[in-house]
């Protein structure tokens, strides 16, 4: 039946904006004596994949086990049509765009285990009411003396991303796909309005803790992020355009510290997504 996505729900995540699945066969073609002239094909594992999207700071983390899944493609009474099963999210990617001061949004990937089924029995609703976090308080802070607590504002940053993401390990079963996750990583990028290339703070192969502030007093914090890279620094004359560059980072877990201690990665309102309490 024709429908629109209006009802786009994925159940417990909320704000969802949309949601997709695909299933895709590892049909083979092959050529033989006993196929003269012509090729066959021959039946496939079926694997299922998808992604969501959705407005917020705290969308769901990649992790270590599956998590149930029930995706609304419609709640509309008497046309209920959800899509359900358990999902493994391999990663997610926010995206804080400062500059633009339009919403921070996220998007997911995910592979399913086994496959979705459709049901038709219970309407999903999202029960959340509250307003979308505005990117324009984003800002990125760099701690200016690594382990002293006290941290420092970075100037004229335009946009910030952040990335998790876990690799997979796959196998199969009964001709479906399954899943097992791997280690978390985690890195960051931003881009900031100067022409000094000369920053201490984030030159290649710095490392330093770094908050994230996705709201005036909330914010991520990484400890610690190595910088990787300072990429695509522009002067251009015409059209006249402000000179700019991105800078990239990787999370590490690990760094010189005394006492040897693994690091952390704190969530907005200070939960623990990875550490050692």
């Amino acid at each position: 039946m024709r429908r629109s996505g209006k009802y786009s729900y994925v159940d417990g995540i909320p704000c969802t904006q949309g949601w997709g699945v695909s299933a895709r066969s590892s049909v083979s073609r092959y050529s033989a004596s006993c196929v003269p002239g012509g090729t066959a094909t021959t039946d496939g594992n079926v694997d299922w994949s998808g992604s969501v999207n959705g407005i917020g700071y705290l969308p769901p983390f990649p992790g270590e086990d599956p998590i149930p899944f029930i995706g609304v493609a419609s709640a509309k009474s008497g046309e209920i049509i959800n899509y359900e099963g358990e999902i493994l999210i391999s990663d997610v990617t926010i995206t804080i765009p400062v500059a633009g001061g339009t919403p921070i949004t996220w998007s997911a990937n995910f592979g399913v285990q086994g496959e979705l089924t459709k049901s038709t029995s219970t309407a999903y609703v999202d029960d959340e009411r509250e307003p979308g976090p505005a990117g324009k308080h984003g800002k990125v802070s760099i701690e200016t003396v690594l382990d002293s607590n006290t941290f420092g504002d970075v100037d004229q940053v335009q946009s910030i991303s952040i990335m998790f993401r876990r690799g997979v390990a796959t196998s199969v079963e009964d001709g479906l796909v399954y899943r097992d996750s791997g280690n978390l990583e985690a890195d960051i990028n931003f881009v900031v309005n100067n022409d000094d290339l000369e920053v201490a703070a984030y030159a290649p192969n710095a490392v330093n803790r770094v908050r994230i502030y996705v709201t005036p007093s909330l914010f991520y914090e990484f400890d610690s992020i190595q910088f990787s890279e300072l990429s695509n620094f522009q002067v251009i004359r015409d059209p006249v355009t402000i000179i700019s560059y991105q800078v990239n980072g990787m999370w590490t877990a690990l760094r010189d510290r005394t006492p040897a201690a693994l690091g952390e990665i704190l969530l907005p309102g200070g939960a623990q997504l990875y550490g050692e309490s």
